[in-house]
C-alpha cells in the first residue's frame, strides 16, 4: 500500500479512528527520537 493511497483511505475514516492513528504515528516518532538520544549518551 501506497502513502498516497493510505492518505485516500484515511479520508474515508471516522475523526476518532484518525485522530488516533495521529496519535500513535506521533508517539512512534518520540520513541525514535528518545532511542537516538539515549545511545548518544550511553557513547
Amino acid at each position: 500500500m501506497t502513502s498516497e493511497a493510505f492518505c485516500g483511505v484515511e479520508d474515508d475514516l471516522n475523526e476518532p479512528f484518525v485522530r488516533l492513528l495521529m496519535l500513535v504515528r506521533a508517539v512512534n516518532e518520540e520513541n525514535v527520537l528518545v532511542n537516538f538520544v539515549e545511545e548518544k549518551i550511553e557513547y
